[in-house]
């Protein structure tokens, strides 16, 4: 093949992408911006002839806004050899916008200078980009609300859990038949139950927000197992099960947040309670493995088909069908798969099948010797017994506040309440008790303008401010704190928890 062949032959391909491509493609002449060529789609995009686009420059087919903006363009191109534009705006003569995607190159033909300009139509591509920022932001905002409205309902169910709570450890200590016994641990099951569905809601809320915050500390891995063993067993004794713990002679220790492995353990707890027949078998098991702290939860009960093993740790998700439900909201394994992986480590659930039982295994990093040593050198010692607080109770709940009146006398301390901010503030300032308990959404003057008022005050300097409230968000927290809070407690906080809190106050003043 001759050279002028092979010109010609070049040429013809060239000429047939030229034509066919579905790009817009201009050549300009390069020392006058003018168009010499335009491919058919060009024409197309536009709405004009390709006669019509000769002689003309890019500002006059509406390329570019105006001529200015079009001459600084070819004078870049000229010092650059090369231009790029993401998102360009064109408008066709018909006055459509269009948006496109706008790339220029000078380079050399033939001895000469030519300009090469390929123009993309993305308006489509760019549409679906909005449509899915837009998606995205009201996915977002739904999820913003979900999770207001779930700290919202939280916050709401919190108060008369509150008062339920400390209300029952007085109907305890009264004379009771057997059917009042067993209504009241009725009572008590039902209201620990309805604690942890209302944590759970909450989790769920910090979940998907991400907000989900641990308070690490080195502890032997005894403490956690005994307090989860503690809480359920209730459920436990009510179902007639046998709830075997097995612990090695050493001990392991890692360093958590010890309250929400605790929470996770007793949440296995409770569904194998939950998902076994009455009278059943369960059994915790924890041993090492190398480096490795691991937690068996084994039961015999109903077992979990193959198929639904997978899906076991989204998020809803309800072993049985609506119908046959053992309750609850399917959240509990999520949240503690979630909990688990933020500590470093894993859960698996493993089972034969239905009517053979289920197992899941938690596995956590163990501390090195020398930080175990530590954990076990911190573990909490009894406080001994500190003098009588002047105490002052801060909410707009009168059966909370009574509750929490009679528990406290229980306790040894003097008692005095308010209903509202206002009255709060008075209350402390003639009082001057030695803690206030104080809710934060209080009519008047809220719990955290409460706070900053007695802050302002130096015979205010020594109270211990404890936020006892319905939110208990990581916000939450950060909020009293700064408000000037020495302690932030989530109702419906145990009667014990708060005993201990006060002997330790105690016990500071003595």
């Amino acid at each position: 093949m001759g050279h002028d062949e092979f010109l010609r032959n070049s040429e013809l391909r060239y000429r047939r992408l030229f034509e066919a491509a579905r790009d817009g493609i201009l050549i300009l002449n390069a020392g006058t911006g003018k168009i010499e060529d335009a491919n058919p789609f060009m024409s197309e995009l536009l709405g004009y002839s390709t006669n019509q686009l000769l002689g003309k420059e890019l500002w006059e087919i509406g390329v570019f806004k105006d001529i200015e903006d079009s001459k600084r363009a070819f004078q870049h191109l000229q010092q650059e050899g090369f231009i790029r534009y993401e998102n360009l705006p064109l408008e066709t003569t018909d006055g459509v916008r269009r948006e496109v995607e706008f790339v220029s190159n000078l380079y050399q033909e033939d001895g000469h200078h030519v300009i090469q300009c390929n123009i993309r139509d993305i308006t489509d591509r760019k549409r679906l980009e909005r449509q899915l920022e837009e998606q995205a932001r009201a996915v977002a905002e739904a999820n913003r609300v979900k999770s207001d409205f779930l700290a919202v309902l939280s916050h709401e169910l919190r108060n008369p859990l509150a008062a339920i709570r400390y209300a029952l450890p007085h109907v305890e200590n009264a004379p009771l038949d057997q059917s009042g016994r067993n209504a009241l641990d009725v009572i008590s099951r039902q209201l620990t139950q309805l604690v942890r569905l209302v944590d759970d809601l909450l989790d769920v809320a910090r979940m998907t927000t991400g907000k989900i915050s641990l308070k690490r500390r080195a502890v032997t891995l005894d403490v956690i197992i005994n307090a989860a063993v503690e809480s359920t067993s209730p459920a436990m004794h009510a179902a007639r099960h046998t709830c075997e713990v097995i612990t090695p002679d050493e001990t392991l220790s890692v360093e958590v947040d010890a309250d929400r492995i605790s929470q996770v353990i007793a949440n296995l707890l409770a569904n194998a309670a939950k998902y076994t027949p009455r009278g059943g078998k369960i059994t915790l098991d924890v041993s090492r493995d190398t480096d490795q702290a691991v937690i068996r939860v084994k039961d015999n009960g109903m077992g979990i088909a193959e198929d639904q093993l997978p899906h076991l740790f989204e998020l809803f998700m309800q072993v049985n069908p609506p119908e046959k439900s053992q309750g609850g909201l399917g959240v509990g394994l999520t949240i503690a798969q979630r909990l688990v992986q933020l500590h470093g480590g894993s859960v698996e659930a493993h089972s034969g099948g239905p009517g053979r039982g289920a197992e899941f295994v938690v596995r956590l990093p163990l501390l090195l010797p020398t930080s175990a040593a530590r954990a076990e050198e911190s573990q909490p010692l009894p406080l001994p017994a500190g003098r009588r607080l002047k105490v002052l109770v801060v909410d707009d709940n009168n059966d909370l506040v009574q509750m929490l009146e009679l528990a406290i006398g229980r306790m040894g301390h003097e008692v005095r309440k308010a209903l509202d901010g206002q009255s709060a503030i008075s209350a402390a300032l003639s009082y001057r008790p030695d803690v206030v308990l104080l809710d934060l959404g209080l009519p008047i003057v809220s719990g955290l303008g409460v706070a900053r008022e007695l802050r302002r005050h130096d015979e205010m300097a020594h109270v211990r401010l404890v936020a006892l409230t319905g939110w208990g968000q990581e916000q939450d927290h950060r909020r009293t704190s700064e408000a000037g809070f020495d302690y932030h407690l989530t109702k419906p906080t145990d009667p014990e928890e708060l005993e201990r809190l006060l002997g330790r106050f105690a016990s500071e003043r003595a």
